[in-house]
Formats: C-alpha cells, sequence, structure tokens
C-alpha cells in the first residue's frame, strides 16, 4: 500500500475537492486521482462518492479516514523521534490541530515564545477531533488545539488562544431574507444549516451554541466534508451556513453576516490548547505549557 497515495486520499477528504488537493500535494489531478482509485481497488470500497459539483465521503470513506490519518501521522512521529535521537540540540513541540483551527492565529500567539526559544521547534499536525483526545492520550502529540466545546476528556487541562467570530452565509436560494447586517442567533434557527460530519469540530461547537440558548438545530440532510465545500452549497441554494470568519473564503463575493449573542455582543468560537495534566513531558515543553498557563490565568 503506497503511502503517499494515502496522503493523497487524506488531502481530499481535507480540502474537499480533487483539485485543490492536487494542487496542496504538488501532483497533476489525474496523479491524484489515480493514486486515490488505486487505494479504492486495494480496499475493495469507495471512499468518495463524487459528481460533477461536489465530492463527499462515502459511509466506509467515514469510517476507514481516522485509520488512513492514524498510518500518515505514525510515519511523522517516526520521522520527528529520528530527529530528536539524531539532532538532540533541535527540540520538538508537536501540536495538532483540528481543522476548523487557524493555523496563522497559532503562529502569532506563539511567536514570541518561538523568538525566546529558537533551538524548540513547533511542528503543528492537522487532526480531527477524535484523534486529538487519542493522540494525547497516546502521548504522540504535546499539545492539542481545538474549539473548547469539543474538549470531553476529564483528564485535560485547557487554556485560551484566541476567539473566531461567527458569521452566517444565507441559502442563496432565498434572496433577500435578511435586511439587517447583522443576525441574533435566534433569527437564524429556522434555517437549515449545512454542517460537516463532525470531525473537525464545527459541528460540536455549532450544537453547543444553540443548546447553549434552549435552541433546536434545524440540519441539512446532508453533510459536506470541507468549509469551501459548506460555502459553495450555500450560495448553490441547498442550504444556509455558520462558519467561524477565519474559514470563509477571501474571495466570497456572497453576503456574509456577523451572529450575535443575545446580548447584542459577537458570537464566538472559542479556540484552546489541551494537554494532559498528568503527564511528565520534558522540559522544553513544559515551557510552552508553562506560557499556556500564563494565558488562563490572565483570562481570569
Amino acid at each position: 500500500m503506497n503511502r503517499r497515495h494515502l496522503a493523497f486520499v487524506l488531502s481530499v477528504a481535507e480540502q474537499g475537492s480533487f483539485r485543490s488537493a492536487a494542487e496542496v500535494c504538488s501532483v497533476t489531478q489525474p496523479t491524484l486521482s489515480a493514486g486515490v482509485k488505486q487505494i479504492e481497488e486495494q480496499f475493495g470500497a469507495r471512499i468518495f462518492q463524487r459528481s460533477t459539483r461536489s465530492v463527499a465521503l462515502t459511509e466506509f470513506g467515514q469510517q476507514i479516514l481516522p485509520a488512513i490519518s492514524d498510518v500518515i501521522a505514525s510515519e511523522e512521529a517516526l520521522k520527528a523521534q529520528v530527529q530528536n535521537l539524531l539532532k538532540p540540540d533541535v527540540k520538538l513541540v508537536r501540536i495538532g490541530v483540528s481543522p476548523i483551527v487557524e493555523v496563522s492565529r497559532l503562529v502569532n500567539v506563539f511567536s514570541e515564545f518561538q523568538n525566546q526559544n529558537p533551538s524548540i521547534e513547533l511542528v503543528f499536525k492537522e487532526c480531527f477531533v477524535n484523534d486529538l483526545h487519542d493522540r494525547l492520550h497516546a502521548q504522540s502529540i504535546d499539545i492539542a488545539v481545538m474549539p473548547e466545546t469539543a474538549v470531553d476528556r476529564a483528564d485535560l487541562k485547557m487554556a485560551p488562544l484566541y476567539s473566531d467570530p461567527w458569521v452566517f452565509l444565507p441559502n442563496a436560494a432565498i434572496p433577500d431574507q435578511f435586511g439587517q447586517d447583522a443576525l441574533g442567533i435566534g433569527e437564524i434557527a429556522d434555517q437549515s444549516l449545512i454542517l460537516t460530519s463532525g470531525y473537525c469540530g464545527l459541528s460540536q461547537a455549532t450544537q453547543s451554541m444553540f443548546d447553549a440558548l434552549g435552541l433546536s438545530l434545524n440540519l441539512y440532510p446532508g453533510r459536506a466534508i470541507s468549509y469551501s465545500a459548506i460555502e459553495n452549497w450555500a450560495d448553490l441554494g441547498l442550504g444556509a451556513a455558520l462558519l467561524p470568519a477565519s474559514k470563509v473564503s477571501r474571495a466570497r463575493q456572497g453576503p456574509c453576516l456577523p451572529v450575535l449573542e443575545r446580548d447584542g455582543s459577537a458570537a464566538m468560537l472559542d479556540v484552546v490548547g489541551c494537554w494532559r495534566h498528568d503527564a511528565a513531558p520534558p522540559r522544553h515543553i513544559l515551557k510552552l505549557i508553562a506560557l499556556l498557563e500564563v494565558r488562563k490565568a490572565v483570562s481570569h
């Protein structure tokens, strides 16, 4: 089984597009498609359901994707271990991030730490939310970054990293349904919302936001595998969407309305850094944990 082809599968799942995945993997689209097809033939089942407009994971694809992610992550962990052994002067902190996290925001948060500790390298790895919890428990990552609402283990400590404002993308099939510049969460409760399958943290965060207000979540029956697909489906009139502002494409031409809490403040997705409180990490990782502890103390 070709590891490169497995990486192609993972990239298609993350990008929601064969074309975008080919660009990310620096290969032609026919090369990437052939690699994905070879994996599907070896598995004996389809991983993706393809159409002229979209790419979606099959039920089998949803079940097997975390295992594919594990294979890729294991190889990367092996490479990191080799580097630690051969270059002990270079210290690594392995940071797992859920797809909903905006890594550029993390780079800004940790920039001062890296400037003060040039021998410590921060290595980011994108993982699904359930994988992040498992990897923290297995100590294959040192820090996990995800929405606060997705943290579900009592053995984890967490600290705030940044907040991302929620925005609403109206269903294009119902033009001019909202006249104002911003919307309260209650005003969109009856909208059919397009969500992902739950691996990235978007579904958990959206459900939690509605639960906190005692509102029922009206879901579009299908599921997208990328934020670009969600945006595209809203523009096609399949449903409406709620996304963190950082995940809306910069080239978007359609409406994108700020979402407000009941008190009129901006509704925010709170992103946190998590680590095991019962672990005994090396000194260089403790330095980063100390920074997170400071952020936690300041936020309180």
